[in-house]
């Protein structure tokens, strides 16, 4: 499942505006390192794949292609706007093309 790693590391740091060197910053490793995940020649330790997932606000299962969910944090929100996301979330279910 790791394999999913290195293209979801990319596209995530690049969502994200992030050079290689910077997110290497972040996680406390070289920019060679960060280059070596995506090039899926090194595995990252389960301490960096934590990380990833604070920085990216993912769960470690996406980074590690366990699953395809990408997650909405709502942590602070009333129970009325989380109400109000889920119903926008079904609504657009509803109309996006399968």
């Amino acid at each position: 499942m790791m394999h999913m790693l290195p293209e979801r590391l990319r596209k995530l740091r690049k969502k994200y505006n992030m050079t290689q060197a910077e997110l290497a910053e972040r996680l406390g490793v070289s920019a060679s390192t960060v280059s070596s995940y995506e090039r899926d020649t090194t595995d990252p330790s389960v301490a960096v794949i934590i990380k990833l997932s604070v920085i990216f606000d993912v769960q470690c299962d996406y980074l590690l292609g366990l699953n395809n969910h990408n997650f909405v944090c709502v942590d602070g929100l009333s129970s009325k706007n989380v109400a109000l996301i889920q119903d926008m979330v079904n609504s657009m279910k509803k109309t996006e093309p399968h």
